[in-house]
């Protein structure tokens, strides 16, 4: 017979009600809380992408319409070591050729510029700005379907007040005004004889040996090197330069240079504009403008006491075909400015 064993009580657990209906709604928030950052996300990204485009299109439209801006200088003298009595202006003509550039680059980049959003806010600046309507593709739930994105760019042309690598060769501010670029004979090739501190011939048809460090009687192994190369100091308007000392060697060491820049093709380079004789005192000179020369040829001095002077052949050339990274500038900031600019954005916000 068997007997009963000890007796066993059991607890009844407390039925739990509605459980799992909790975390069906729980997943179902939080899976509608991911979806709209999903959503938030992608148009954030979409309306990003799209600015970044339109801003690439308006600084791209910018410096291109800079890049096409022609300057005039009218009344340029050497007065009081400065250019204080040129008037500087922009042609009307390359500012409407600044603006259909801008409309072409613009698009080129995907963005549509209207003639209306290009502006001069100086003679030396385009701007450019365009509000471009991008539709939505999840914010529309919320009643955004469209956003409006406005981006604008300004670009300058600026001119130079002083600049590295110039050659210590001076030209007359008169050969200059009748040679450069929207002068009488713009393009034409100049014939120059040069000269040095012993002459009193310096005016127009010469080319002015020179020291731009003050000292008139440096070795001329030195200027030779400089006429080669350029002088490493950036060189302003206004600044004092010395004719240098010396007679068959400086004509030998300015052909020897000169030489050099065509076996090597640097046959561009910055020059110098000095006043003639009449307007200096002694040997003492000062830079009245900064310009651009190409050499083409020259024709070595004959040996003599005095040689007959080096004859060198040069013609201005306008700045679009120089690479200003190989020269250090200072940008002007006030009525001395030269030939030479810079072109940069200056406003991309």
């Amino acid at each position: 017979m068997k007997t009963a064993g000890p007796l066993r009580l059991y607890r009844l657990q407390p039925r739990r009600r509605g459980t799992r209906g909790n975390i069906f709604m729980m997943v179902l928030l939080a899976l509608f809380v991911l979806i709209g950052i999903v959503a938030v996300a992608i148009d954030a990204g979409h309306m990003v992408n799209n600015a970044n485009r339109i801003q690439r299109g308006c600084d791209a439209a910018a410096l291109a319409a800079a890049a096409k801006l022609q300057f005039v200088k009218t009344g340029f003298t050497i007065t009081n070591n400065s250019d204080s009595s040129s008037i500087i202006g922009v042609t009307p003509d390359s500012q409407a050729a600044a603006r259909d550039d801008a409309i072409l680059v613009s698009s080129l980049n995907g963005v549509t510029a209207a003639p209306e959003q290009i502006s001069f806010p100086t003679i030396y600046r385009v701007s450019v700005s365009v509000p471009e309507t991008i539709n939505t593709f999840f914010s529309r739930i919320w009643g955004a379907s469209v956003h409006t994105i406005t981006r604008h760019a300004t670009a300058e042309k600026k001119p130079v007040a002083g600049i590295g690598g110039t050659a210590p060769l001076g030209i007359c501010v008169e050969d200059y005004n009748k040679y450069r670029p929207g002068g009488t004979l713009s393009g034409e090739l100049m014939h120059l004889s040069l000269v040095v501190n012993q002459s009193d011939a310096f005016g127009p048809g010469n080319m002015l040996a020179l020291s731009l460090d003050g000292n008139p009687s440096k070795p001329v192994s030195v200027f030779q090197e400089e006429v080669a190369n350029g002088y490493s100091p950036k060189v302003s308007i206004g600044q004092t330069a010395n004719s240098l000392n010396g007679t068959t060697s400086v004509q030998n060491a300015a052909y020897d240079g000169l030489c050099t820049r065509l076996q090597q093709g640097n046959t561009r380079f910055p020059a110098l504009i000095v006043p003639p004789k009449t307007q200096t005192n002694g040997t003492s000179y000062y830079v009245g403008n900064l310009t651009f020369v190409e050499l083409v040829s020259i024709a070595s001095p004959k040996q003599g006491n005095p040689p007959d002077p080096t004859q060198i052949y040069i013609r201005f050339i306008n700045i679009p075909g120089i690479d200003l990274s190989k020269y250090p500038v200072d940008l002007a900031s006030n009525s001395n400015v030269s030939d030479i600019y810079v072109l940069r954005l200056v406003d991309d916000l």
